[in-house]
């Protein structure tokens, strides 16, 4: 008997990509059995603080799409029945891009004027 539950629930796969996921980026939880999809299973997200939030069941593909809003350690709750099955997602902040832009623009520029005016006065690079 141990060994037939055992071998059921080593077969389904639940997953949440991409992991790690930035805030405001769209996460996707996906469900399968056996390589087919698990439609209309529940999906809740426990947040860091405490709350949960209801996102919907999952499609035909067994598929269901949010979009995390605060950072930290998620886990994806599916439910069917009395069986919970659960999938962690690790939810960081966006980077600063606007400081490496700030940093690497000018950069960018200075070289490519020095290989530019390399270039006119006739040196090899």
């Amino acid at each position: 008997m141990a060994t037939a539950l055992v071998l059921s629930l080593a077969l389904q796969q639940f997953s949440v990509l991409p992991f790690p996921c930035e805030v405001g980026q769209t996460a996707v939880f996906s469900a399968e059995q056996d390589g087919e999809p698990i439609a209309a299973l529940q999906v809740v997200i426990e947040r860091p603080d405490g709350s949960s939030w209801d996102v919907g069941a999952t499609d035909a593909n067994g598929k269901v799409a949010f979009v995390p809003t605060t950072a930290g350690q998620h886990m994806c709750v599916a439910r069917r029945g009395r069986v919970r099955w659960v999938a962690p997602l690790q939810v960081v902040r966006a980077p600063m891009r606007w400081l490496y832009a700030a940093v690497c623009t000018p950069l960018g520029l200075t070289l490519l004027w020095l290989s530019l005016r390399r270039r006119r006065v006739g040196v090899a690079p």
